[in-house]
């Protein structure tokens, strides 16, 4: 079993990480005048190309330069507006250079460096310490209830839920810390297009709730697939969790593969736990470390590990839920109002 990679720290990881997000999942319209990735890799110091060579237009290269400040908490110099004659190399090189930076103001546990794998991302102290204390100290004062696991009661145990939220225009103002919480989401998932599309397009709306698992539960194999969903969204904010304890979000981080697997299965979920049975990829543990955030792409194979009873009387607490681009459920964009409002995007351009 493997767990996730280190946190990007090399030059050339960064290269890999510009290029996948300029050239992977191109839409239509940029089909004929950038290259693929494959092809973008197969040229000779392809890094060392102006992006205006590479065929990329000012806005996707904003929505670039702004999605990598907001995911490195970091401020990329205004030299790299100007696109025609940065290159994916220099632009690694000035990443490289203001985590530097940051790392000589700032404390290692306050700096924001994502894991990534092919389905998930993972931030680490995602929330500012006060906000995540504020948010804490909400929890304490809303109700949890009882809720049977949907996937096989008898062997996973129940969870306990709060009510939950969406994030439309039918909403009244969810008020403080939960409002300053899911900017904060927002913020992550709008700059992850990768995990969850693209923002008004794609995704039109937000929900969340909070789930305790004590121990002795779990949550059975499941792919959060369905209902619009495009991604998940998990932030842990129990106190401590000791790497004992359990409760580990495992992952097969590669897409489905139904080819081989036995459709006759009765359950949706039998059939999820057949597909993980037939891949040869190594399950991901994810460990459930407290103020981490794990953005998960909808349709991956998963599950929550059983919590030990070592951790006695202490819950694994997270805040989950998913973006989502509503069926047949009123216009997209009236729904999508509230995330407007959420965003400030009267400010912003997407």
């Amino acid at each position: 079993m493997k767990q996730p990679g280190s946190p990007p720290c090399a030059r050339e990881l960064y290269i890999g990480i510009i290029a996948s997000r300029l050239f992977a999942n191109q839409s239509e319209q940029y089909a004929s005048a950038r290259p693929s990735l494959p092809e973008l890799l197969a040229m000779p110091n392809f890094e060392t190309l102006s992006l205006s060579e590479l065929g990329i237009d000012s806005l996707t290269w904003m929505e670039l330069l702004t999605s990598l400040e907001a995911e490195f908490g970091i401020q990329i110099s205004d030299e790299f507006l100007a696109k025609s004659s940065i290159s994916v190399a220099s632009l690694a090189t000035a990443l490289e250079d203001s985590l530097e930076r940051a790392r000589g103001c700032r404390s290692n546990a306050e700096i924001r460096r994502p894991i990534f794998g092919q389905r998930y991302v993972i931030i680490d102290n995602f929330l500012p310490v006060d906000l995540l204390a504020e948010l804490r100290k909400y929890l304490t004062s809303i109700e949890f209830n009882r809720f049977d696991s949907v996937v096989d009661p008898s062997i996973d145990g129940p969870a306990f839920k709060s009510k939950g939220w969406l994030l439309n225009s039918l909403n009244r103002d969810i008020g403080a810390p939960l409002q300053a919480a899911m900017q904060a989401l927002a913020e992550a998932v709008r700059s992850h297009p990768q995990i969850y599309g693209r923002s008004e397009q794609d995704w039109t709306e937000m929900s969340f709730s909070f789930w305790q698992y004590e121990a002795g539960t779990r949550l059975g194999w499941h792919n959060d697939a369905g209902n619009g969903r495009t991604g998940e969204y998990i932030i842990y904010l129990h106190d401590e969790w000791k790497p004992g304890w359990g409760g580990e979000l495992m992952i097969l981080d590669e897409a489905a593969n139904v080819d081989s697997v036995d459709l006759a299965k009765k359950t949706q979920f039998s059939l999820i736990e057949d597909i993980v049975e037939r891949s040869s990829t190594n399950l991901t543990a994810i460990r459930p470390r407290p103020n981490r955030l794990v953005m998960v792409q909808a349709g991956t194979c998963h599950f929550i590990n059983r919590v030990d009873a070592s951790a006695g009387a202490i819950r694994r607490l997270s805040m989950t839920g998913f973006a989502a681009r509503p069926i047949g459920i009123g216009q997209a964009r009236v729904r999508s109002d509230r995330l407007h409002k959420l965003l400030d995007l009267d400010k912003k351009t997407i």
